[in-house]
């Protein structure tokens, strides 16, 4: 797990001009990634998914495994009947991620997760699936000066799950949980999270 937050790097570095140098690491990190002979990459960050599935492609590196969210995942199990999850009985509210859906199309996978444990205690906010509201999740240093507009944007996703009765807020990306947590009143745990605290 340590080498995949290297991925998003190699993203700036093709965001700054330097492709070559970017597919040049990307090719390493897959050399590395093959060494341990795994068929399924496993990620939790919705940039790193994107990287994968879309940059490495775009710059002729082929992977040669699946890559999953762990949202993908965790769904994989519970439709398996290998990962039980307890009735979650307080309001829940999916806070979508912009990568995961907006470029990758995933936005049914974590609901149904959610769903198996939560059933019709989930809620969905005015803003969700395309129209869902950015949390800031790809923003980086500009100018020298890093983000700054993650308490805005995570007021904002707060203020539409209260307004949509929920007690609990699920996230897609570290990102979204750090953004929302820091100005909600809510609770606030990541998709992985809900599903630990949830198993039977």
């Amino acid at each position: 797990s340590t080498l995949f937050p290297y991925t998003t790097l190699f993203r700036s570095l093709d965001l700054l001009g330097y492709r070559d140098e970017a597919k040049e690491k990307a090719k390493n990190m897959v050399l590395r990634i093959r060494a341990t002979g795994c068929k399924t990459i496993v990620v939790s960050d919705p940039l790193v998914y994107d990287a994968f599935r879309n940059d490495y492609p775009a710059w002729g590196v082929q992977l040669g495994a699946e890559i999953q969210h762990v949202s993908e995942y965790l769904l994989e199990l519970v439709r398996a009947g290998s990962l039980k999850l307890k009735p979650f009985l307080s309001k829940v509210t999916l806070a979508d991620s912009e990568y995961l859906g907006r470029f990758n199309g995933i936005y049914e996978a974590p609901r149904e997760v959610i769903r198996a444990s939560a059933g019709d205690s989930f809620s969905e906010m005015q803003w969700h699936h395309e129209y869902q509201q950015s949390a800031g999740e790809a923003a980086f240093t500009f100018n020298g000066l890093p983000f700054d507009r993650g308490a805005e944007l995570g007021r904002k996703i707060s203020v539409k799950a209260e307004e949509c009765g929920a007690d609990t807020i699920v996230t897609l990306s570290a990102t979204a949980k750090s953004s929302i947590t820091a100005v909600s009143g809510l609770k606030v745990i990541d998709i992985a999270e809900f599903a630990a605290t949830r198993m039977v």
